[in-house]
């Protein structure tokens, strides 16, 4: 009889795992978020089904994707297609886990500013939705937006990014704030230096 049981428990894990591995992204869309209503999302990539699905639900006019371009990948190519139909399509790649190239943040940033100016819906992604689209929120949240570096690393943890499992984001950002700064200021998306750069904290944890 215990046996029996064992052989359920295993068989009922491995389920579970395939469903979260295989399935259930082609039946939700993967880590979906709206960080301003009717104007900005997120998400994780998706499934060629779901991007049709969410573009044209909340007729998204802007996606900016933070990975490096994959032809031949078929959530890569719905993209692509859709920009036939007048979607606007942006690509500002990021290493997986949200360091890289700073001016790409600095685009990535624009752009968003760019088209919530511009009455324009966008979608912010990357692969996994969690460190490069965590990353590149978090700062237009705290550097556009005004929003307190608590607001936005909460959101970031909301979102899957964990200071254990990727210890190095943090570093990365508060590395290159200054920089980041001047770049967003020359591209008149901030108007000056604010007087106490915003530095992220290292191992934060939203106690609530």
């Amino acid at each position: 009889m215990f046996d029996d049981w064992i052989i359920i428990i295993i068989a009922v894990a491995l389920l579970l795992y395939l469903f979260d591995r295989y399935v259930k992204w082609h039946l939700y869309p993967k880590r979906w978020g709206i960080v301003e209503k009717s104007s900005i999302f997120r998400s994780g990539q998706l499934t060629p089904r779901q991007i049709r699905r969410q573009v044209t639900a909340h007729d998204i006019d802007v996606i900016i994707s933070l990975m490096t371009p994959l032809p031949g990948d078929l959530s890569y190519e719905a993209e692509v297609g859709l920009t036939k139909e007048g979607l606007e399509r942006y690509v500002y790649p990021l290493f997986g886990d949200g360091t890289g190239d700073i001016d790409k943040y600095a685009a990535a940033i624009e752009k968003i500013h760019d088209s919530v100016r511009s009455s324009k819906k966008v979608l912010v992604h990357c692969a996994a939705g969690a460190q490069r689209t965590g990353g590149v929120i978090a700062m237009y949240r705290i550097l556009v937006q005004g929003k307190s570096i608590k607001f936005a690393m909460s959101e970031m943890e909301r979102y899957g990014w964990r200071p254990k499992k990727n210890p190095a984001l943090v570093p990365y950002i508060n590395e290159n704030l200054e920089k980041l700064v001047e770049l967003l200021i020359e591209r008149n998306v901030l108007e000056n230096l604010p007087s106490e750069l915003p530095y992220l904290i290292q191992g934060f944890r939203d106690a609530n």
